[in-house]
């Protein structure tokens, strides 16, 4: 693992600096080649905005049902020992040839960088190594306003669903149709 440094695109005003003066911040980091799920989970613990979708658990899950996508998430370390991970699965889209497609959590899950500093530099920062890929896919959390600075990338606005979860959970589930209900009864069976 390299070290690399890598200047963040938000320019800094000098603390305590009346005048106009900038100064950049330059930040060492590393690529982490493996994220394991115990870092992975510790990170999205920490981060307020993180979803379900954001952790180890669901991507395992997804992987299991769907065994053509793998684990790929991107990690960065930084050298304040602040941590960034980009969830991310992959699976190949020529058979056995080592070309794959990269997704943030599908289908269609949030996803995007969950990070131990509530700083969004290190996001900003830590989003520079996805020029790395050339097939990738991020659905980023509505929760949070995250965007990839980079003329590689298309922003699509899509729409989402928010579900009230302060009522019991009995009224919740009336509302579901019977369709629904018999699918998730299905999956339990399933060990889902």
């Amino acid at each position: 693992m390299s070290l690399q440094k890598l200047c963040p695109t938000g320019l800094h005003q000098k603390p305590g600096s009346l005048s106009s003066k900038i100064r950049l911040v330059w930040m060492n980091y590393k690529i982490l080649k493996v994220v394991n799920d115990s870092t992975w989970s510790q990170v999205a613990e920490v981060d307020k905005s993180a979803t379900y979708y954001q952790t180890p658990a669901w991507s395992n899950i997804y992987c299991e049902t769907f065994p053509e996508w793998q684990k790929a998430s991107l990690g960065i370390e930084f050298y304040d020992g602040h941590l960034v991970i980009i969830p991310l699965l992959r699976r190949s889209v020529m058979g056995s040839l080592p070309i794959f497609w990269h997704e943030s959590t599908p289908p269609g899950a949030y996803g995007g960088p969950i990070s131990t500093s509530q700083n969004t530099n290190y996001k900003s920062i830590a989003t520079k190594a996805l020029n790395k890929f050339k097939n990738i896919k991020i659905t980023t959390n509505p929760y949070v306003n995250w965007s990839v600075e980079n003329e590689r990338f298309r922003k699509q606005t899509t729409f989402t669903q928010i579900l009230n979860i302060q009522n019991e959970f009995s009224d919740v589930w009336n509302n579901f149709s019977k369709s629904r209900r018999e699918a998730i009864r299905h999956a339990k069976r399933q060990g889902v």
